[in-house]
């Protein structure tokens, strides 16, 4: 949620500072369960995919989601094809969740990434790549534990770029 500056002014004692107050950015408190739903095609050979993720307030904050599972249904299912359990708390934003789908490994068949946390300048993904031979996503540790965001990737040259930043020197 957004306040604007009128409002805060008002409860601010007057100061003539030549400083500019714009906008105050204020966390959204999260009072019950969540959910969120993207749909992608993961390959020109299978139907739509449709990933449910369910989550929870944070314990610790209430203002973060903790996502617990994403289902993965495929065109028209009533029941998921898979459940993924998983523990993560992404960027979650109105607009916005940091969960990507997209061919990490190249094979032509879409996978699916969901970011387990963020810190002020580095994120942690969790990967999984879709197994065509079974239809599943399979949780890839490798991919999890080298790929971070920011990153790019270059589907036609097969390549991936991930930055880790340690601290302000070192990167």
């Amino acid at each position: 949620y957004t306040v604007e500056p009128t409002n805060i002014l008002e409860l601010l004692p007057k100061f003539d500072d030549g400083l500019e107050i714009s906008k105050l950015s204020i966390h959204k408190q999260f009072s019950s369960d969540w959910n969120w739903t993207q749909e992608s095609f993961i390959h020109p050979t299978l139907p739509q995919f449709t990933f449910k993720l369910f989550g929870t307030p944070n314990k610790n904050d209430n203002a973060t989601i903790e996502i617990q599972n994403i289902e993965v249904y495929q065109e028209n299912e009533s029941q998921p094809h898979q459940i993924i359990k998983t523990s993560a708390i992404p960027m979650i934003t109105e607009n916005y969740v940091a969960f990507k789908i997209e061919d990490f490994n190249f094979d032509g068949y879409k996978d699916i990434s969901l970011m387990q946390f963020t810190a002020l300048v580095n994120a942690q993904y969790i990967y999984w790549l879709f197994d065509p031979n079974t239809g599943d996503f399979v949780y890839n540790e490798s991919f999890s534990e080298m790929i971070t965001s920011p990153c790019e990737i270059d589907l036609e040259n097969h390549f991936i770029l991930s930055y880790w930043q340690w601290n302000a020197i070192d990167q």
